[in-house]
């Protein structure tokens, strides 16, 4: 709940909302200084939540040690876990149209990259919709996943979680039933910590497989530019990290 809370915050009606919440207070004490020096630090957090280095860096913090999923680390494993993002839908006048967002689209290629390397895994799917008319998100990249070659009867859809947690306890079952409890987990660097802990909580081993960063240090005069893209990337990480507490808490993951 406050991990919701706070990266709800991390938005362009957050700022809205604090830059409101300020004004009122330099409104009423025009002459006090708080006012003034709260008018300035909402103005400056949202600036440097802005800049996609911001969200770059924390992320490598975060997830720092992950790398590049590589053949040798495949010896042996016969399943590979890509974990659900979320689903955009498009309305026309009688119809819709459920299409992968950008994160899922990341880490279904990434999970077809890994099949690709192993002898056709078993390759699970996972993600619910929180809306039945939408397709689930383990659908929509199951769909993908046959356009970029995997054999569709290699595919296991878990198509009911919401939540993380949610997915490593449907997911851990599925694996032991195909005799895979070692196995390689699909997602972003830094939602990496929280799954991979969640998922040895479940008794199982999995084998990170980040999906690539979207920006580069290459790319460092962009990335000092504050955009709107930077706000997103700073509040998924601040979700992120609100999740590790809260999981941590909660008993639901395992260092």
């Amino acid at each position: 709940m406050m991990s919701r809370v706070s990266t709800d915050l991390v938005t362009l009606p957050g700022l809205f909302l604090f830059l409101a919440v300020a004004l009122v207070f330099v409104w009423r004490r025009p002459h006090a200084r708080l006012p003034r020096v709260l008018l300035s630090l909402v103005v400056a957090s949202y600036a440097a939540f802005s800049v996609p280095l911001v969200p770059y860096l924390g992320g490598r913090l975060l997830a720092r040690g992950y790398h590049l999923f590589s053949p040798d680390q495949g010896h042996g494993i016969r399943a590979v876990v890509l974990l659900g993002s979320g689903v955009q839908t498009i309305e026309g006048w009688d119809q819709q149209l459920g299409l992968l967002d950008e994160v899922g689209a990341e880490r279904t290629l990434e999970a077809a990259r890994v099949y690709r390397m192993l002898d056709e895994p078993w390759l699970i799917s996972s993600g619910g919709s929180r809306n039945p008319r939408q397709p689930s998100s383990a659908a929509m990249m199951a769909d993908a996943l046959v356009r970029l070659g995997v054999r569709r009867d290699r595919i296991l859809l878990e198509d009911r979680s919401m939540t993380t947690h949610d997915e490593a306890v449907f997911i851990a079952p599925m694996l032991h039933r195909i005799g895979a409890p070692r196995f390689v987990l699909v997602t972003t660097r830094s939602h990496m910590p929280r799954s991979e802990a969640v998922f040895r909580a479940q008794h199982v081993d999995p084998v990170p497989a980040i999906v690539p960063d979207p920006v580069y240090l290459s790319h460092l005069p962009t990335l000092l530019v504050p955009d709107p893209d930077g706000l997103r990337s700073t509040r998924a990480l601040i979700h992120e990290i609100g999740g590790l507490i809260y999981y941590r808490v909660r008993g639901f993951s395992q260092p």
